[in-house]
């Protein structure tokens, strides 16, 4: 499967000495078979994974912390842009069943995913719907009304 190319960078992802290597790697990889990632979700499920090793920004004791796991910033903003670029992809009738994996908190935390959630929700409810899922529409409001409750309705 040309996917497969996809885990020798995740397996180069997790070493650190390699990370420049693989950052390489994953750029160009993703944005051209995010489409054949996302039809087998043990792939989809480590290509999210990707949104969790960014540079995070935690406030402890009222002071910045910066975390990082991951040299470039940038992955994040380019594994969003091509999740909601790639038409195959939201296309695919097995996305809208891997939108769960997108809601564990250490992924939401990251304001990509958020809006990456925000620019497929016009296509993904009403998909999600027909596909009698309201379950992952109910679980997303959830997260969104008691992780951010600004967004309360």
């Amino acid at each position: 499967m040309e996917a497969g190319v996809f885990l020798v960078g995740m397996r180069l992802h997790q070493n650190p000495s390699q990370r420049q290597l693989s950052l390489k790697l994953l750029y160009s990889v993703v944005p051209h078979l995010s489409h054949a990632i996302i039809l087998n979700e043990q792939f989809a499920e480590q290509l999210f994974s990707l949104f969790e090793s960014v540079v995070g920004l935690m406030i402890l004791e009222h002071s910045l912390i910066f975390s990082s796991s991951d040299p470039d910033n940038n992955l994040s903003q380019m594994l969003c842009q091509a999740l909601a670029n790639d038409p195959r992809v939201s296309g695919s009738s097995a996305f809208p069943e891997l939108l769960p994996l997108l809601f564990e908190t250490s992924r939401m935390r990251n304001p990509s995913v958020s809006n990456l959630l925000r620019y497929l929700a016009p296509d993904m409810v009403p998909r999600l719907i027909d596909m009698k899922r309201v379950d992952i529409i109910v679980g997303a409001l959830t997260w969104a009304t008691f992780s951010h409750p600004k967004f309360a309705c």
